[in-house]
């Protein structure tokens, strides 16, 4: 397998080899496990060790561009026709490190593109703790209770003088809550 040429266009450093195609943190296959109930893929990494990593503990915060789709260049493979892909590189990071738990802003829930990711990662295993900030509004309330199959804890962080509004505010969620002091 060999990584696309213009599929280097993803990441802002400079491409490896031959324009990225000996990426070989990028190599693999994918093998399709085909069942009655539908089937599922798995990415086999080259140089990788097969099988699950190790669960970790430990939780990330996704506060930057987790779930963007970027539009390449018509490149080498394909020159009259540009491709929008997603670059999952955070997401294979996590999993080479084992970590199922990350925290998103609310707000991503209120994205099709992002909200599409998170159903199909909680799908897989990842739990999502979503944060907002202030007393919750009904939108908030609205989109938690909308989305309660897919978070794991609402996070809500607010200033000191109004944690018992953000916590009356949050009394119905039908996820866990958490709630956290800013410094104002």
């Amino acid at each position: 397998a060999f990584t696309r040429p213009e599929y280097s266009e993803l990441h802002a450093t400079v491409p490896a080899d031959e324009n990225g195609r000996n990426d070989t943190d990028k190599l693999g296959f994918f093998t399709v496990h085909i069942s009655s109930g539908g089937h599922t893929v798995e990415l086999v990494r080259a140089g990788r060790p097969t099988g699950a990593p190790p669960r970790c503990a430990v939780g990330v915060w996704l506060d930057g561009p987790w779930a963007r789709r970027v539009d390449l260049p018509a490149g080498d493979l394909d020159p009259f026709q540009r491709r929008i892909v997603r670059d999952d590189s955070v997401l294979l990071a996590l999993w080479d490190l084992g970590i199922e738990q990350v925290r998103i802003p609310l707000a991503d829930l209120e994205l099709p593109c992002h909200l599409e990711r998170v159903a199909a990662l909680a799908a897989r295993g990842m739990r999502f703790v979503v944060c907002s900030a202030g007393v919750p509004g009904q939108a908030h309330q609205h989109c938690i209770a909308h989305n309660r199959d897919l978070v794991s804890l609402w996070e809500i962080v607010a200033p000191a003088d109004r944690l018992d509004e953000a916590a009356s505010a949050a009394g119905a969620s039908p996820v866990p809550v958490a709630i956290s002091t800013m410094n104002m």
